[in-house]
């Protein structure tokens, strides 16, 4: 059986394709549409789900998917680390084309620097972006005035993943490397745990195999990008079983249409302020936050991966918090059970 979520606006959805795909390997289908109203009514439900906040907008099809699948299934298969083994994402172009003999031989002569370029911190770059290329949600001096802490300091686990980064043969197989000890296992694996769990559905991951894996980072540039198409290699075999059409197609996210549904949320409270204020998140400045989300707002939601991070980030505070106040609740009616006399001279 396979499963999959659309959404109503065609630019997100992949409904079609994912049908062209089961017919093809000849699996029972089951489809799932994705929309505002969905996304209204999960968010809390995600948000307490987690044990740590994860910012992943994803993560709410992908909780309704898992629910809908278990209903069939007691386990399932997903695609997680593909992208990060085999170079999927649209920014490792550019450390392909960094590692071309023409610009290895353009900065042999001084007239390009490839290496310099590259990040040389984890998150505190000039530029929002990882030493994959990945594009952070702000830049440093954002974080600064969501937090008012401005901390550059280079910790040792940070130290030691540049120097293996740093060994990498080619730019290509850094930035893959890169993602693949940092997004991979600190958001996307994480996120499929937890909401697959929250359902009692065991979720597996084929492509971490370990043998896949190092398959997968000891293959050539050419193997994984040759121009616009990303995952070279990984094409080749699959064209095995599907149709070619599905092979053509670049990659495409599982990005939802956030930008509206964001509006609609804060427009459902009575105002921007008044949401933090009532969630407030120790670390944070509500003022700076509340004011950055009215800044957004007002342009059209253009940070809208920031704003739901900020949004998932409260909301979970909120579930943690009542969760925390319960358990509390429940210790000391325990503890008056067990120490009746004592609780009565209290």
């Amino acid at each position: 059986a396979t499963f999959s979520m659309g959404f109503d606006e065609a630019s997100h959805d992949e409904s079609r394709h994912a049908e062209t795909v089961a017919r093809a390997i000849g699996s029972e289908h089951h489809h799932f549409r994705f929309d505002a109203k969905s996304f209204r009514a999960l968010l809390p439900l995600v948000a307490a789900a987690l044990d740590e906040p994860v910012g992943d907008q994803a993560q709410l099809p992908l909780y309704w998917l898992c629910q809908e699948a278990r209903r069939h299934v007691t386990v399932a298969l997903a695609g997680e680390g593909a992208d990060e083994i085999f170079a999927g994402y649209n920014y490792y172009q550019s450390r392909a084309s960094a590692t071309s003999w023409r610009n290895r031989l353009k900065a042999r002569l001084g007239r390009a620097v490839s290496e310099a370029s590259e990040p040389a911190r984890l998150i505190h770059n000039p530029e929002p972006v990882t030493p994959s290329g990945f594009p952070l949600l702000t830049d440093a001096a954002g974080r600064a005035r969501l937090t008012g802490a401005n901390d550059a300091a280079t910790d040792p686990w940070q130290a030691g993943l540049l120097a293996w980064l740093n060994q990498a043969k080619d730019g290509v197989q850094r930035a893959t490397a890169a993602d693949l000890s940092t997004w991979l296992p600190d958001d996307l694996l994480v996120k499929f745990d937890r909401v697959a769990m929250a359902h009692s559905l065991e979720g597996r991951a084929p492509y971490l195999a370990p043998r896949v894996v190092e398959a997968g980072l000891s293959l050539p540039v050419a193997q994984k990008l040759n121009g616009a198409q990303s995952k070279v290699a990984l094409r080749r075999v699959a064209s095995r079983w599907l149709p070619p059409e599905i092979l053509a197609r670049p990659k495409q996210g599982f990005v939802l249409p956030m930008g509206r549904w964001l509006a609609e949320w804060f427009a459902s409270h009575a105002s921007v302020r008044e949401y933090y204020l009532a969630r407030a998140v120790p670390g944070l400045d509500i003022t700076e936050m509340a004011r950055l989300t009215e800044e957004d707002l007002a342009a059209g939601v253009q940070r809208e991966r920031l704003l739901f991070a900020l949004v998932l980030l409260v909301e979970w505070y909120q579930a943690f918090t009542g969760k925390r106040r319960e358990l509390a609740r429940q210790y000391r009616e325990a503890d008056v059970s067990a120490h009746p006399r004592q609780a009565e001279v209290v």
